[in-house]
């Protein structure tokens, strides 16, 4: 072909493409949401259940909920997947005892996005670190950021160039990592400036 496209300069390296490829990055419209203070601390999850190992999110929470019995904590897990992903985790939830803080909600249209984006504290861009992962870019990263919300982030290359201390944490993708992010993040929480965070994706 004349013309050569690609989302990163990872992939253009990865798939051996030419030089020339014009490197057209992933980006995600703004949703605009009037973010809602309250004494609870809300995750959430927005993408496919397939091959996004989930169920390492739902063990590291529990890790974190231990520590902190008197705090509210809610997970909402928005999107499904291709199998019984979705059966599987809510079997999980219940065998961990979890049924009254992480919500499986299924799929959920964009323009419905705003009522669970408003009152997130965090967004979870949990993406296995393999070879087939490590260069894609994650459209939920850029859609919790453009919201102004902290995201709790694994260790891609393409989570590695875009979170930073201003707009959340990085982790590995394993459940104990995962409980230490949400700590973190928890922790500083009042922090971040939502503001920042928008502006930290701006070109995107």
């Amino acid at each position: 072909f004349r013309s050569v496209s690609i989302l990163s300069e990872g992939l253009r390296k990865l798939l051996r493409l030419r030089s020339d490829a014009i490197i057209l990055p992933l980006g995600a419209d703004p949703i605009n949401v009037d973010r809602t203070a309250g004494s609870e601390f809300n995750l959430i999850y927005i993408g496919t259940l397939t091959n996004r190992r989930i169920r390492d999110t739902i063990t590291g929470l529990k890790l974190f909920i231990e520590k902190h019995r008197d705090l509210i904590v809610n997970y909402d897990i928005l999107g499904d997947g291709w199998g019984n992903e979705r059966e599987e985790l809510t079997a999980i939830i219940r065998e961990s005892g979890l049924q009254n803080n992480i919500f499986m909600r299924g799929y959920v249209p964009h323009d419905e996005l705003r009522h669970f984006l408003g009152k997130a504290d965090a967004g979870i861009s949990y993406i296995p670190v393999t070879p087939y992962y490590e260069y894609q870019p994650a459209t939920k990263t850029f859609e919790y950021l453009m919201s102004g919300i902290p995201v709790i982030a694994t260790t891609t290359f393409e989570n590695l160039n875009i979170i930073t201390e201003e707009n959340g944490v990085i982790i590995e993708d394993n459940p104990s990592s995962f409980s230490e992010g949400i700590e973190k993040l928890f922790s500083n929480l009042s922090e971040y400036d939502p503001e920042k965070i928008r502006e930290s994706v701006s070109e995107y």
